[in-house]
C-alpha cells in the first residue's frame, strides 16, 4: 500500500512534465531528482518487472505489450494530458458494518461465526429465527436456556471495588475515610453502585430467580467490603446497594416459592446468616425463606405422609402470633390446599379409625413477652371441607404461666419447672387415647426475640429436651415447631387470621380486606394491603386465585411493656427532687419506688396529658432518621386493633371486656383525659391502674403520630 501511495503521489508531482521520450523516461523527469532518489529508486525496482504491475492492475495476461499499455493507463504523462488519471485497481477488502451480512467464500464454524457477533447482535438474530420465522419453537427454546454464569458480573464487580481502593490517596495526615478521600474517590463508588443495581434489575427483569438470589448473595460481599466513611451522608450509595439487593432478593424468594428444595433452603439460610453478621437488611429474606420452607415444603412432606396420623396434624393450628385465638397453622395448610387445587384438606379416617371419635386435638403455646399461654383445640374432622365452626377452643386449667419464659434467660434449667403446670393440665383436658396423636406447638414472639442467641437457644433446649421426653410430655412433637417467629409473619399471621374468619378468602366474597394492629407487651405489629413501591417489607401473596400485595412490619422495643420501661428510664435525665422523679403519665397521688437496672427509684404522678404526650412522641415517635415510623405507608382500609390497644380502651372505660367497638384517635384522647384526670385513690382498686393512663396516651400517640391516622377515622378494637 506505501509503495502504490507513493506512485500515486509522485505521478501527481510529474503532471506538468513536458518530455515526451518513453513513459520509463518521462516519469523519472523531475524537477529536484536529489530530493526524489528514493522514490526513483524504489519506482524503477517496481516498473523493471512489469509483469508485477500487470498483476496489480487487473490480472491480465503478463505479455510485454499489454504490461507497456498498462503502465500508459496507470500513470499520466506528458504526452497524454487530457487522459483522465486512473488510479491502480487493487482490490482491497471491504469493510463490513455491524449489523451488515458478510460474503464469505468458505463457511466457517458456526461457533466462529457467533463469536464474532455483539451480544446485541445475537438477540436479534435469535428474536428474527424464532418470533418471526419459527415462534413454535419458542418454549423449546425457553427450556433450554441455561442459568447465567455469574462469574463476569463477579470479576467486573471485583475490578470496580478495587478501583475504589486504588483511588485512596497514598501519603497523607488524617483520617482516610474523610471527606477528602471520599470527593477523590466519589466517581469510582458512583460506577460500582450502577454496575451492581443493572446487574440486579437485568436478573429480574430476565425473571432467571435462582440466578438473581445468588447474584445478590454474591454482590453482597463487594458491597460490604465498600469503605465506611465517617460522614454517615457519605454511606448513601452503600446503603442503597444494600437495600436495592435486598429487594431483589426478597421478590426473587417469593416468585421461586415451591421450586426451592429443603437442601437449598437450608444452604441459602447458612449463607443469609453469614451475610447478615455485619448488616442485616437481608433478615427479612431469611424470614420469608424460612416461611417458604415450611409452607411448600416441610407442610407437602407431611401432607402426603404414609402415616395418616401424622398427617391429621396439618387440620391442627398453631397461635403464631401473641394474643390472637385463632387458628394459624391451619390457615397456612388451607391457603396451601388452595393454591394446589385442592378439594378437600385432608382425609384422615381409615379403615381402623371408621366408627370411632375422628376428632383430633392441637396444644399450643403462646409464648410472649409477659406470659405463656397454652390453648388447646378440639378439631371434628368427620367431615371435610373442615369449617372455622369445626374447631373449638378448651378451656384448660390453669393455662397461664408467668412472667414471659425470656425471664428465665439466667436460669434455662428451670423452663420444666415453669412449664410443667400447664403440660400436667393437658393431660387432663386431651383424652388418654388421643394424646399419642396431639401435636404441640412452642411458638415464641418478641420477648424471645430481645433475647441475645446463645440465651434463646439455651431456653429453647429445654424446651425440646422436656417436650421429647415421653414420660413427662406424652403429645406428638417435632423439634423444628420450639422456635421463635419473626415479628413481620406474626404480623402476617394475625392478617391471615382476621381475614379468614370474616371470609374474606372465599371466592366471589368482597375484594377489600382488613389490615391489623397488634399491640404487645415487647413489640407490635401491623400488616395491611398496600399499594406502595417494593421494598424489605412488602410481601406478595396468593390465596386461591387473589393476589394480595402486604405491608408486614415489626417494630421490636415499641410493645406497651418496653415503651413505659422506657419512657421511665428518660425521666430519670430529669432532675430529681429531694431524691422523687416526677411522672406527667401517672396519676395524682401515685406514689412507687419502682426498680429500673437494678436500682431503686421514687416516682410520683402529676398527671399532665400534654407533658405526657410530648415526651412521648420525642421518645418514639420523632420521626428522625432511626424512628422506624420513618417511611411508614398511610393506612387505607379498614383496620383491627389487638391486645395493647384493646386493654387501654378498656380500662379507660371505652369498651367492655367483651365486646368489640370501633373507636377513632379522638376517643383515645378524651377518654385517656378523663380517667388521667383521675386521683390515683379513686382507681386503685384496679391492679393494672397505675399504667393506664401512659398507656391510653401511648395508644393515642402511635395511631396518630406513629401511623399518621386521622383523629376522625375508627378502628374496630376487639381483645383476640
Amino acid at each position: 500500500m506505501s509503495v502504490m501511495k507513493d506512485i500515486t503521489n509522485f505521478s501527481s508531482n510529474t503532471e506538468q512534465s513536458s518530455h515526451g521520450s518513453s513513459p520509463e523516461r518521462d516519469i523519472f523527469v523531475a524537477p529536484s531528482s536529489r530530493k526524489r532518489g528514493a522514490k526513483q529508486a524504489c519506482l524503477q525496482r517496481f516498473l523493471q518487472k512489469p509483469e508485477m504491475l500487470a498483476t496489480s492492475s487487473g490480472g491480465e495476461d503478463n505479455s510485454e505489450s499489454e504490461g507497456d499499455e498498462e503502465a500508459n493507463s496507470v500513470f499520466m504523462t506528458p504526452e497524454t494530458p487530457s487522459e483522465p488519471r486512473q488510479k491502480v485497481n487493487r482490490s482491497k477488502p471491504k469493510k463490513l458494518r455491524l449489523g451488515g451480512r458478510s460474503v464469505r467464500n468458505e463457511n466457517p464454524a458456526l461457533s466462529v461465526t457467533l463469536k464474532g457477533l455483539t451480544k446485541a447482535q445475537l438477540v436479534d438474530l435469535v428474536n428474527t429465527l424464532v418470533a418471526e420465522k419459527h415462534p413454535d419453537l419458542e418454549q423449546e427454546l425457553r427450556g433450554l436456556i441455561p442459568e447465567p454464569d455469574l462469574t463476569e458480573l463477579e470479576e467486573k464487580l471485583n475490578y470496580l471495588q478495587r478501583n475504589i481502593y486504588k483511588s485512596f490517596p497514598h501519603a497523607r495526615y488524617g483520617s482516610s475515610r474523610d471527606a477528602f478521600c471520599y470527593r477523590r474517590v466519589n466517581t469510582h463508588i458512583a460506577a460500582f453502585k450502577k454496575e451492581c443495581v443493572s446487574q440486579g434489575q437485568t436478573l429480574v427483569a430476565s425473571q432467571l430467580w435462582e440466578s438473581t438470589v445468588e447474584y445478590v448473595l454474591m454482590a453482597w460481599s463487594f458491597v460490604d467490603g465498600m469503605p465506611n466513611w465517617d460522614n454517615p451522608s457519605h454511606n448513601k450509595s452503600k446503603e442503597q446497594c444494600f437495600k436495592t439487593l435486598a429487594v431483589h432478593c426478597k421478590k426473587a424468594l417469593m416468585k421461586l416459592k415451591s421450586g426451592l428444595s429443603e437442601d437449598k433452603c437450608d444452604d441459602l439460610l447458612e449463607r443469609m446468616e453469614s451475610a447478615c453478621e455485619q448488616n442485616n437488611q437481608l433478615q427479612p429474606c431469611m424470614d420469608q425463606l424460612t416461611a417458604l420452607k415450611h409452607i411448600f415444603i416441610q407442610i407437602p412432606r407431611r401432607l402426603f405422609a404414609r402415616d395418616r396420623d401424622e398427617a391429621a396434624y396439618l387440620v391442627l393450628s398453631f397461635r403464631a402470633m401473641g394474643r390472637h385465638s385463632v387458628l394459624v397453622f391451619l390457615i397456612i395448610s388451607l391457603i396451601h390446599l388452595l393454591m394446589c387445587g385442592a378439594r378437600h384438606v385432608i382425609e384422615v379416617q381409615d379403615q381402623a379409625s371408621v366408627g370411632t371419635d375422628s376428632s383430633k386435638y392441637a396444644i399450643i403455646f403462646d409464648v410472649s413477652s409477659s406470659r405463656t399461654k397454652m390453648e388447646i383445640y378440639k378439631i371434628d374432622v368427620a367431615s371435610p371441607p373442615l369449617d372455622v365452626t369445626d374447631v373449638k377452643q378448651l378451656d384448660p386449667n390453669p393455662s397461664k404461666s408467668k412472667p414471659g419464659i425470656a425471664d428465665l434467660a439466667g436460669n434455662p434449667a428451670a423452663v420444666e419447672d415453669y412449664l410443667k403446670p400447664l403440660l400436667e393440665s393437658a393431660k387432663k383436658t386431651v383424652p388418654a387415647e388421643k394424646q399419642a396423636t396431639t401435636h404441640i406447638f412452642f411458638l415464641a414472639t418478641a420477648g424471645m426475640r430481645l433475647l441475645s442467641e446463645a440465651q434463646s437457644n439455651a431456653i429453647l433446649d429445654e424446651v425440646k429436651k422436656l417436650f421429647n421426653d415421653k414420660n413427662k410430655c406424652p403429645f406428638m412433637f417435632d423439634s423444628e415447631d420450639a422456635k421463635i417467629i419473626s415479628g413481620a409473619f406474626e404480623g402476617i399471621y394475625g392478617w391471615i387470621s382476621v381475614n379468614f374468619l370474616k371470609g374474606n378468602f372465599i371466592p366471589r366474597s368482597s375484594d377489600s380486606t382488613y389490615g391489623i394492629l397488634d399491640l404487645g407487651g415487647a413489640s407490635h405489629q401491623n400488616a395491611f394491603e398496600s399499594s406502595g413501591p417494593e421494598g424489605s417489607d412488602k410481601y406478595p401473596m396468593v390465596v386461591g386465585s387473589k393476589r394480595y400485595n402486604l405491608f408486614a412490619r415489626s417494630y421490636l422495643g415499641y410493645g406497651m411493656d418496653q415503651a413505659r420501661a422506657k419512657y421511665l428510664e428518660n425521666l430519670l435525665k430529669n432532675p430529681s427532687i429531694n431524691g422523687v422523679h416526677e411522672s406527667p403519665c401517672h396519676h395524682k397521688g401515685f406514689q412507687e419506688d419502682i426498680t429500673i437496672n437494678g436500682e431503686k427509684f421514687t416516682f410520683v404522678g402529676t398527671a399532665s396529658v400534654l407533658t405526657c404526650r410530648s415526651i412521648i412522641q420525642k421518645t418514639f415517635f420523632s420521626k428522625d432518621r432511626d424512628c422506624p415510623f420513618r417511611d411508614q405507608p398511610s393506612l387505607t382500609g379498614d383496620f383491627f386493633g389487638f391486645s395493647g390497644i384493646f386493654y387501654a380502651a378498656r380500662d379507660t372505660g371505652m369498651l367492655c371486656s367483651d365486646c368489640t367497638k370501633p373507636l377513632s384517635p379522638v376517643m383515645f384522647d378524651e377518654g385517656s383525659r378523663n380517667f388521667c384526670a383521675k386521683n390515683y385513690a379513686d382507681v386503685s382498686s384496679n391492679p393494672y391502674a397505675k399504667n393506664v393512663c401512659f398507656e391510653s396516651n401511648y395508644v393515642y400517640e402511635l395511631l396518630t403520630k406513629g401511623y399518621g391516622i386521622s383523629v376522625d377515622k375508627t378502628i374496630l378494637v376487639v381483645k383476640n
